[in-house]
Order: C-alpha cells, then structure tokens, then sequence
C-alpha cells in the first residue's frame, strides 16, 4: 500500500501482538514497543483524529459481501426502504433532503442488539443469506470498535472499564451517494460535519473516491480509498481541543454538581461490596440523590422508550385526557398555574400488567409502543426494588417488607419550554413523596437543579446512559432520619423541549410504612410514627406541602 506523506496516519494491529506474551516472558523490548505502538495510535488521534487500520481481522471476502449486499438493499423500491424507521432521529432511512440532496442512508441504532439486527432484516425483508451477512458483519465490526475504544483509552492510561455505561451502542448506516455527470466537479454529497459519536469505522468505496477531511491547519485533504483497510475518525464524545481527553469517568468530576456516582457492579465483587455499600450510605445521608452506571438497563431500550414517550407526549390533547387518576395527580396532568410549562402522563403502579394495559389502551398505544414500555417497566421496577434492598442493607437492616408488594409508579414529563420562557421555572421546588425515584433524564437539555445541605442551588448536568436517584419523604421517615429527602426544582434554560421518565418506588400498597427495629436505639430515639403511605400523600395535597414540610406531622412527639 503506497501512502503520501500527506496521507493520515496508518495503525498496524499485528504491532499489538505483544499484548499477547505471558507477562513473565516479556522482554524489556516488547515493553518499548508497546509504549512506541500506543505512542502512535495517541499521537494519530490528537493530531489527526482519523487514522487507517490494517490486518484488523475482518475477512476480506466478508467485507466484498458486504459491499455487494448493502448495493442491493440501497437499490430497494423507496416504500421498502421507508420501512426501515428510526428508533432514535436519523438512525433509520434518510431520504434525499434539500441540504444533502445527493445522500440516501439506511440505518441500525445498535449493531451489537441482536433484537435490533432482526427487526433491521424484518424491516427490509432480507434474505436468510443476506440476514447471515449482516450479523458475521455486525459481530466483527461491533467486536473491533470494542478493542480499538479499549485501546484508545489505554493509550492516555486509562482503563477502559471504568468507561461510563460501557460498552457503548454501535450504531450502523450504510450510505449512498448518487453521483452523476449532472453534479460532478464540485457538487457537494454531505455537508462539511464532525460525527456526534465516540468512534467511526467506515470501509469505503474502493472505486469512488470523494471522502476529504480537514487538517489542523484548516486545509481540506482528500482521503483516496485503500482496498481491504478500513478507516476510523473520531467524533464529538472522543475528542476536545484536538485531543483525545474527553473520555466521560466515573471518577472523574462528575460535572459541576459533584453528586455521587455509584457503580452497581462495586456491589458484586466481595473486595469492593463493602466500601460500596459505604458509599451508597453517604450518599443518601449526605445529598439524598445519586447517580448510577452499569444498572442493566439496555442503552438501546432507554432510548427507544425516550423515542415512545416523546410519541404519546405529542398526542393530541383529547386522547391525553383519557390518561385518568387512579389517585389523584397519577395521571395526565394539563400545564397549570403553578407549573404553565410542565404536563405529563401517569401511570399508579408500573409493577401491575393490568394497570399497564389500562394505560395503553387510554392512549391507543401501538404493539411496538406496548413492547418497548414493557421491557423498560420490568427492568427499572426490578432495579428500583433491588436498590431499596440494597439501600436496607447499606443501614445494617437485614430485612425490608417485600418490595414487590410497594406501588411503583410511572410518570412522563414535558417542559414546553420556548425563547419567552428562558430563566422561569419548569417545576417549583419540591421533595418527592415515596422512598424512591429513578429518573432517566434528557440527555440534550438540562435544567434539574438540587438543593444542598446549605440551601444552595446545584445545576444537575445530564449523562447520556446513566439513571439518577433520588430519595422522597418515605426514605427519610423510613430511615429514622438518616436519609436525606433531596429537594429539586426544574428550571428552564433554553429554549428546547425537554423530556423525562420518571419511576417513583411509593410505599407498601397494603399496610404501614415503619421504622425497622435496627435504626432505633438510645442515640436515635424513634422519630416518626407509623403511617400509611396514601395518607401521607393525601396530606400533601391537602395542605399544599410539597417540600416535606408534612413530615412533622407524623413526628412522635406530635402523637397524642
């Protein structure tokens, strides 16, 4: 392979062999050479952000089978290819558009799903050939972005496990461009972009060229294709300033609001179970709210059920009125003079299939829509039910009542926020009444602020594919005091729709919220009465305390 010296840096994955030595055989040389080969993979990014890759181990006659299969499917009649739907914007069928008017793409969010590859082939009706193709494709290409992104980090010392939410989805697409003697010499087949992801591998066209990129010091370059490599840029998660430093840690400062991060893996390992379950501890104690990583909810499935609530948000308002209360303020909630930019849609007890099924049928939900909120509700009801135990034991408590009889309920929020209301208040200040909310917020708008020990407001910053958690009114009580019932506002500060789900883990649907007998003792006399959950809420409402000021009224020393 003949290269210019203008050409963009090439990586040999055969010089990372040495990684392969037992470690009591490496001589001091191999330990050069893999300091000289990260050297370089470093160097390629922070001055290039693209490199080549050779010998990367994917078959080059499965790569010309690709080529040949992916003709045919851009080839498909229009209302084929409109088939092939977005789960997130723009990762499915991109038509022509007057800003690329020479660009068609077809499209998979998340190669590595293997519930995504099948409805991908259902969508185009391909083969059993043609689906084979495509999965030994996705697994090898999937399985090299894995080891280059692991590479990459070690190249700046990092450990690539300690990656928020890794693995990442490895999203798919497949481009045409149709160029023809009408637009040739200098038409444009897509604007001038950076990519919005972490890391591209893009094999190209090995007879048409066209592909350029910008240098540092501003020049286009073309990049002539090189048969049988593949090349990979770096996108806007990968890269900052030229450099490759904005990797997203969990120990790095965890945005401007400093709340702890909590890893749910820490819990499984017995080295690390105890420091874990410490820290899980003072973080409730301390700001009643935390974030979480590795939670086992699917990156895939959290954005499908963003894309399905963003779907019944936009319903028109008629059908959103069928939503009803089972409680009051469960279900579909009108922008109201205390929150004009706020509604959302309810449901009582996301644990309960018929009180799902009521749900959808109030809203005419398709099966798709019925499917993906009823993998999300099964999984974050069980990891909301598996964090009260954890959060038990965190207190010494060995046994918390049956959580799966507590009511799990399930909110959807939108802020209507536009330029006119820049700088007012989305939702007023408040505590949220159960023990336990998990909140998958909006990864593109911001606004969630928290209020500190010190009565300070902290901006929350989103972090695409984590959940943050919050504890109420019943955690506090609940825990004799020791838990802290974080107060948190809303606030808008842009002129962005911003979109939320929210799961709030309430009470016992039967019986009393108690203090367990472990947290009572002669330095922490018993500080609030039984009571049940429902009542509590109801006096909430009531007296229109919503900063857990209703607390005091079940305090024991108010007890007759």
């Amino acid at each position: 392979m003949v290269l210019s010296e203008t050409s963009v840096p090439v990586i040999d994955l055969r010089d990372f062999d040495f990684e392969f030595e037992d470690e009591h055989d490496k001589s001091s040389s191999s330990s050069s050479s893999e300091k000289v080969v990260y050297q370089k993979l470093r160097e390629a990014c922070e001055e290039w952000g693209c490199f080549r890759i050779i010998n990367h181990g994917i078959p080059i006659s499965l790569m010309s089978d690709m080529k040949t299969l992916i003709r045919s499917l851009l080839d498909l009649p229009p209302d084929i290819k409109a088939r092939n739907a977005d789960v997130i914007t723009g990762s499915g069928y991109v038509a022509p558009s007057p800003a690329n008017p020479l660009y068609e793409a077809l499209g998979l969010y998340d190669y590595a799903s293997p519930e995504a590859l099948r409805s991908f082939s259902d969508q185009l009706g391909l083969s059993p050939y043609q689906r084979e193709i495509v999965e030994k494709y996705g697994r090898a290409v999937n399985e090299l972005s894995l080891d280059i992104g692991k590479r990459m980090a070690k190249s700046l010392g990092l450990n690539v496990l300690k990656l928020k939410g890794w693995p990442w989805p490895c999203q798919f697409r497949i481009n045409k461009y149709n160029f023809s003697d009408d637009t040739l010499l200098g038409s444009s087949g897509v604007q001038i972009h950076t990519d919005n992801s972490f890391l591209t591998i893009l094999q190209e066209d090995e007879d048409v060229k066209g592909l350029e990129i910008i240098t540092k010091n501003g020049q286009f370059l073309p990049v002539d294709p090189s048969p049988g490599t593949l090349l990979l840029n770096l996108g806007d998660i990968a890269t900052n300033n030229d450099e490759v430093i904005n990797i997203v840690m969990e120990e790095s400062d965890n945005s401007k609001s400093n709340i702890p991060v909590i890893d749910m893996r820490e819990f499984e390992d017995l080295l690390d179970s105890e420091k874990a379950y410490q820290k899980l501890r003072e973080a409730c104690e301390e700001w009643g709210c935390f974030r979480i990583i590795n939670h086992g909810i699917p990156t895939p499935l959290m954005s499908e059920m963003k894309t399905v609530v963003r779907s019944l948000l936009d319903l028109p308002e008629e059908i959103k009125q069928r939503n009803t209360d089972v409680v009051t303020g469960s279900g579909y909630m009108a922008p109201s003079l205390m929150n004009p930019l706020y509604e959302g849609l309810g449901l009582y007890d996301f644990g309960s299939l018929e009180a799902l099924n009521s749900f959808f049928d109030q809203l005419d939900a398709s099966s798709y829509q019925r499917d993906v909120i009823e993998k999300y509700a099964k999984g974050v009801h069980e990891m909301a039910m598996d964090m009260g135990r954890k959060l038990a034991k965190s207190l010494g408590v060995k046994k918390i009542d049956p959580l799966k009889e507590w009511v799990c309920q399930f909110r959807i929020n939108k802020y209507n926020f536009s330029p006119e209301s820049v700088g007012s208040s989305g939702v007023q200040l408040h505590t949220d009444s159960g023990f336990l909310t998990v909140l998958q917020e909006d990864e593109n708008v911001s606004g969630l602020e928290i209020m500190n020990k010190n009565g300070d407001f902290v901006p929350i910053e989103p972090c695409p594919g984590t959940l943050l958690l919050n504890l109420g009114d019943v955690a506090k009580a609940w825990s004799n005091g020791r838990f802290c019932n974080v107060k948190h506002r809303v606030q808008c500060k842009e002129a962005s729709i911003r979109v939320s789900i929210a799961s709030f883990l309430l009470g016992p649907k039967n019986g009393t919220v108690e203090i367990p007998q472990e947290l009572v003792d002669d330095e922490h006399p018993r500080l609030y009465k039984p009571f049940i959950y429902e009542e509590y809420r109801s006096l909430r409402l009531s007296e229109k305390l919503h900063t857990g000021e209703a607390l005091q009224f079940i305090e024991t020393h108010n007890i007759a």
